[in-house]
């Protein structure tokens, strides 16, 4: 009885270490079940949940029949950092796009060999899903100069943190990454904003490519969406932004009216966003948006301090339009907007303060 109570007790201390629980397939089954799969499809081999360990996958890298194969799914195969060097030298995965390599137990080294592979020209599409990956290979593939093409690119749960993040998100040899997804990592909230403003910078840059940027209302983007906005290169290309309901706090006031980039701006609508009469401070002191005509300030938390310097403020002189309709806005703070001496300009004020 004690040998079997030894037993079980021995089981459970290696069952969290056992990577894989599928079952073995020794070269000869695995060269059967490619021949198999690639005679069915020769553009896709998905080999899930069976242990083919390093052996396989060495197998496979110097396999012909993976010359045509597009798709290759390896996932929870048991394949370390040995069997991805393999992988990234085969001379037989040139027409690769998607390389799935999730739930294995690769590790930095075996990524940074896929970072410097020059035989994957064509992938676009690559998961390293539940591996042992920390910021050494994130930084490796942030700055690895053959994988041009990658557009998409899973590192959830990892050991990644910020610094590989930041690497990732900011990487300027990985120009056509659309997607990232490093859910479960190390990251604090910086990391987690980091790829936050990736994420967004990816949607704008849909938006731009569709004319269609000038127009946010509505996308709840928050004040990490503003600095995302204003990390684009084409955002200074803009004369019109709407940022109606957008979440935004002071803090994004303080990033567009001190930003450089919005020079060409003319119109600006924030209403319906937190603003408060700090953020119309902050607008009255930049003199960063010299073109501005038309500002749009409804359905915030600005007070009659906050109109008062909207009434003083020298840079505000060349407005056309300014809107503050309901907003916590007195009799007094309303008589100091009307009698200012600078917002003579004003075509079309509006102060409906309800």
């Amino acid at each position: 009885m004690k040998r079997v109570w030894f037993g079980i007790f021995c089981l459970i201390l290696i069952w969290p270490v056992m990577g894989n629980t599928g079952p073995v397939m020794d070269l000869d089954q695995l060269h059967k079940y490619v021949n198999k799969k690639i005679k069915r499809n020769e553009a896709v081999l998905q080999i899930k949940s069976k242990t083919i360990g390093d052996e396989g996958a060495i197998f496979l890298a110097n396999s012909p029949l993976l010359q045509k194969v597009r798709k290759l799914v390896l996932n929870d195969t048991g394949i370390t950092d040995t069997g991805i060097r393999a992988l990234s030298k085969s001379a037989f995965l040139g027409n690769l796009q998607i390389l799935d390599l999730g739930h294995n137990q690769i590790r930095d080294r075996g990524v940074q060999a896929l970072a410097q592979a020059t035989s994957l020209p064509r992938l676009e599409n690559l998961s390293l899903y539940r591996n042992d990956i920390s910021d050494d290979g994130a930084i490796a593939l942030a700055h690895s100069k053959t994988l041009v093409r990658l557009k998409s690119l899973n590192l959830s749960f990892n050991h990644v943190g910020d610094s590989g993040a930041f690497s990732i998100t900011y990487s300027l040899n990985l120009p056509n990454l659309e997607k990232l997804d490093m859910a479960e990592n190390l990251l604090t909230q910086d990391g987690k904003d980091a790829c936050l403003r990736f994420n967004f910078r990816q949607q704008f840059k849909k938006l731009h490519r569709k004319g269609a940027l000038k127009n946010l209302e509505g996308y709840f983007i928050g004040d990490q969406g503003v600095l995302a906005l204003l990390e684009t290169p084409f955002v200074s290309q803009i004369t019109e932004l709407n940022l109606t309901q957008n979440n935004l706090s002071d803090a994004a006031v303080q990033l567009i009216f001190s930003s450089k980039k919005l020079l060409n701006l003319k119109s600006l609508n924030l209403a319906k966003n937190h603003i408060t009469s700090h953020g119309a401070l902050i607008i009255t002191q930049s003199g960063q948006l010299k073109n501005l005509r038309e500002l749009i300030l409804n359905y915030n938390f600005i007070g009659d301090e906050g109109a008062e310097a909207l009434a003083n403020s020298f840079y505000l002189s060349k407005l056309k339009v300014l809107s503050l309709e309901e907003n916590p806005i007195s009799s007094i703070g309303e008589w100091k907007l009307k009698k200012s001496n600078t917002l003579k300009n004003l075509i079309q004020p509006i102060f409906g303060f309800h």
